[in-house]
């Protein structure tokens, strides 16, 4: 595991990013973007239709040549954009 003690710590401390740049500094990130139809239950959680499209940002995080982090985003194609620049 890249955070072993990460359901222990006290995040009124510090913040999860914090600790976890810590003990697993940021090696790489990959990340695609693309355009979906949300499933009726992303729908309602973001309180839109199923036939508006969302952008939905899939991103993994590696540390020491490990995955770190993992996570699926789903956003309102109407109300959101992505910038970015390195």
């Amino acid at each position: 595991s890249i955070a072993p003690d990460y359901l222990q710590q006290d995040f009124s401390h510090t913040t999860p990013n914090e600790y976890l740049m810590a003990v697993a500094p940021l090696q790489s990130v990959n990340y695609r973007i693309e355009a979906l139809s949300p499933p009726r239950e992303i729908a309602d959680m973001l309180h839109i239709t199923q036939k508006e499209a969302c952008l939905v940002l899939h991103r993994k995080t590696l540390s020491r040549g490990s995955v770190a982090s993992s996570a699926t985003m789903w956003h309102p194609g109407s109300r959101y954009q992505f910038a970015g620049g390195f």
